[in-house]
């Protein structure tokens, strides 16, 4: 076997291993930029709900984001971690 063979050879493991290496990289990428975010509840985080109901609050989420309904909105839904949908998200 000639140099030039054995050379060959080495570049082409070297390449799949900086290959792989790219790859493991991107699919954790990926796998983070997938994680599920904050709960919601018709469209709203569930720190805006929080934020709502809290005394001295002055912020305001819109007209569908009240206090009265921030109950339902904070409370466990049925089928939530479970695997189902999300019930009224």
């Amino acid at each position: 076997m000639n140099s030039f063979g054995l050379f060959h050879i080495e570049k082409s493991r070297r390449t799949a291993l900086v290959t792989l290496v790219l790859a493991a990289a991107a699919a954790v990428v990926v796998a983070l930029l997938a994680r599920p975010g904050e709960p919601s509840y018709h469209g709203h985080t569930l720190s805006s709900w929080v934020k709502v109901i809290a005394p001295n609050n002055t912020q305001t989420f819109g007209p569908d984001c009240t206090a009265r309904e921030a109950p339902d909105a904070i409370r466990p839904q049925q089928g939530v971690g479970k695997g189902s949908a999300r019930g009224r998200s």
